[in-house]
């Protein structure tokens, strides 16, 4: 667990840096100190990661939507790409969720996003897993799926093989899927499936989820 120390060390390196500057003020300020846009988002990334969900400041959810909202092809927007994933799930989904919606989901609630993931996966046609969008800890796994989706979509060469994608939207349509038939849907092996540790992540915590249900129901 991080110490006190370092996350005031953080919110003080913020604050004297950038303050309340919107976007190009606080550009310029770190061209001219010698920083770069990528090394201010990774720092806001770690402040953001060392806190819990309920306490993230304000100033730096703000930025990070005033990121979103750049020009695609601007610096700016470009840094916020390629760094998205520092701020781990919280911010990565929100990111390429928002990307494949065309919409800004910085600051939004997790609840709101939670609402809005749900109902994406019920779109693509994944109804019966769709209720594992709510469930933060998967989202690691779903923001690797929504980075897919956006990079398929947009004709890009992705970093995940079209088999994983396919087991995965199998899972998210019938997360009760044997191993062998996720693997057939796929048209790939039960030995690669099993290696696929976001798909046994996501059945994982689908059996943890209708497992504490029936525990649940008298």
């Amino acid at each position: 667990m991080p110490s006190r120390i370092l996350l005031e060390r953080v919110a003080q390196f913020q604050q004297r840096k950038f303050g309340s500057m919107n976007v190009m003020e606080w550009r310029r300020t770190m061209k001219l100190n010698g920083f770069s846009c990528m090394l201010y988002l990774s720092t806001v990334f770690l402040h953001l990661s060392l806190l819990s969900t309920d306490s993230r400041p304000k100033a730096d959810v703000d930025k990070l939507a005033q990121l979103f909202d750049m020009p695609l092809g601007s610096p700016e927007h470009r840094d916020l790409e390629s760094t998205a994933f520092m701020g781990g799930p919280l911010i990565s989904v929100r990111y390429w969720l928002g990307r494949l919606l065309n919409c800004n989901l910085f600051r939004a609630s997790d609840a709101e996003v939670s609402a809005v993931l749900v109902q994406y996966f019920s779109d693509i046609g994944c109804e019966r897993g769709a209720e594992l969008g709510s469930d933060q800890d998967a989202w690691g796994s779903i923001a690797n799926f929504l980075h897919y989706q956006w990079q398929t979509s947009s004709g890009m060469s992705s970093t995940k093989t079209s088999k994983w994608g396919s087991a995965f939207y199998a899972v998210l349509s019938d997360p009760d899927l044997t191993v062998a038939e996720i693997a057939q849907y796929a048209e790939t092996t039960e030995k690669q499936v099993a290696r696929m540790s976001d798909v046994k992540w996501l059945k994982q915590l689908w059996k943890f989820r209708n497992t504490k249900r029936d525990q649940i129901v008298p």
